[in-house]
This record gives structure tokens, sequence and C-alpha cells, in this order.
């Protein structure tokens, strides 16, 4: 499955599965801003409707989510009009109103306005994917400690060992380029899993080469697109983004952006209270931002910041 795809129905609802480098946490609708704002853009634009990218959920934005859900059998969720906070207040009970029942009763006002709940929309960091497994009807999900559905790579991966001082620079979700010697193809790390140390050969030589066995990690990179060749060498290059030593790095959805070039962050305070804190924002990787307040003392490394607040 590709990015803007329903990946299960859950409750008689879908499950929208989107390319993202963080899950979703909140309700997303009319003036609601930030990068998990800009993912869905992203995806929609992908699928062909007409909106503009911005990190701004506007009227564009309503009516390609609309479109989105129709498309695949759905009628959106929906709201009161005015209700920007990110809550989840909804005209239309979700499983209630779908374009076959045909019972206007149920509909939502004209004034409503759809809103995508957090429980029908999925972030990934690889697509596209496939789905390994399969739910019964039935099954329960979201158990704690259980996978409801495991995603595997539908191209051709590059899988290579490394030590901890290899990896200081590169972690899930990053992008890096692939060197097949022909040509350079870009990439992003699928996964870092550690490699569990099994029985030790006793023929091993020195406990210095042990060591260096057990602190290794196996990294897979799944090509942008897909390479033309099955079992050979290339060079894995992770490029690093330097940014000011006195910058600060918040998740990017703490920066509110209050209009032109104006950001801030609001902090928590020794008393319980919240302030916002005004800052500049120096770039976004990965769901993180790298930020200098204005007043060198109004942010200091250690101090909460608030996420998911406009």
């Amino acid at each position: 499955m590709s990015t803007g795809e329903v990946l299960s129905e859950v409750n008689g609802r879908p499950v929208f599965v989107v390319r993202s480098a963080f899950a979703f946490y909140r309700d997303v609708g009319l003036g609601d801003q930030g990068p998990d704002v800009s993912a869905i853009q992203e995806t929609l634009e992908r699928l062909g409707y007409s909106l503009d990218v911005d990190g701004h959920f506007g009227s564009q934005t309503e009516a390609a989510v609309r479109q989105w859900y129709s498309k695949n059998g759905y009628t959106p969720a929906t709201r009161d009009g005015g209700a920007h906070d990110g809550s989840s207040t909804s005209r239309s009970e979700p499983g209630q109103a779908s374009p076959e029942t045909g019972n206007e009763s149920e509909a939502a006002p004209a004034t409503s306005e759809a809103f995508i709940p957090f429980s029908e929309i999925l972030g990934v960091t690889v697509l596209p994917a496939v789905s390994l497994g399969e739910l019964a009807v039935g099954t329960a999900v979201g158990v704690e400690g259980e996978t409801d559905i495991a995603l595997g790579s539908t191209t051709t991966t590059v899988t290579f060992e490394a030590v901890p001082a290899d990896l200081t620079s590169i972690a899930q979700g990053d992008e890096v380029s692939i060197d097949t010697g022909g040509s350079v193809v870009k990439g992003t790390v699928s996964s870092i899993e550690a490699i569990e140390s099994g029985s030790q050969d006793e023929s091993m030589e020195g406990q210095s080469e042990q060591d260096d066995t057990q602190s290794r990690s196996t990294v897979t990179v799944v090509p942008s697109e897909p390479l033309q060749m099955t079992s050979t060498e290339v060079r894995v290059v992770a490029s690093q983004i330097v940014v000011a030593e006195d910058a600060l790095l918040v998740p990017a959805i703490a920066v509110i952006d209050r209009g032109d070039t104006h950001q801030v962050v609001v902090v928590s305070r020794s008393d319980g209270e919240f302030a916002e804190v005004e800052v500049t924002l120096l770039g976004t990787l990965d769901g993180k931002a790298a930020i200098v307040p204005l007043r060198p003392s109004s942010l200091q490394e250690g101090d909460q910041v608030r996420v998911g607040s406009s």
C-alpha cells in the first residue's frame, strides 16, 4: 500500500496510512497548523487534490479531506464550526453516517467542518509497504504489547552492520544516499536493531573482539526507487545538518507560528504556569526543530515545552 490508502477498517471507520516521520498525536481540522498538517497536505497533493502545502489547515485542505474520505467510501467526521482547538467534538458519530446508508437525518449540518480524528490516521516512516499478515473480523486491536499489523518493504533493501561509533549521526527515519557505483539513489533508514549476542565461540580470539560483536547493530535502508540489482555491495552515505552550537532542540510540533516570521514555544515554569517565549526557527528535520530564544535567559536546556497547542 501507498500513502493515503486505507490500511484497515475499525468499527466501521477507516484507518488511513500516511508517510510521516512521526506518529500523529491529535485530531486535525480547520485552524490547526504544524508538521502533522503538512504531512497530510503532502499526501493529499500526491493523491491529486488541489491545495497549498503550507502547514495550515484551511478551507482548501478541508475540502480535499472531504473528497479523500468520499472517494474511499466514507463520510468524514465533522465538528461544529469554530471548534479549532484540536478537540474532537463531532457532529456526526463515526461509523453511523456513510454514503451507502442514505439516511439523511444522520448527516452533519451544512455548517459543520470536516476533520481527521487521530484514531483514523497512522503515520508510517517508509512507504510503499506491504502487509505481512491479516486481521480476522472481530479481532481486538490496540492491545498493549501486541502487534496488530506488520508492514514490510516492497522493494530491495540495503542492510549493513555497524558499531555505535558509526551510528552517532544516523537515526531511524533519516534520509541517506546509496551509491551503487553507477548512480546515487536516495533512501530512508527504516530500522536500526541491535544484534543480540548469542553463544560465543570458545575459539574467538580476545575479549575485545567479543565486545565488538555484541555491540554491533543491523541497519536497514529502503531506497526511494527500485535498485537494479539483488545482491551486491553499495556505499551508504549519511549527511549531517549543522546548526548553531547554542541552538536548542524541541519537537517541531511545539513551535507555534504567530504570523510572518514570528514563532513562539510555550514553556512550563516552576510555578506551574505557562509562558510564551519568542524564538527564531533555524530549521526542522525528522520531527525536531532547532530554535534560538530571542532572549537567552527565557529558555534554557532542560525546560519543558508544551506540544499540540496553537
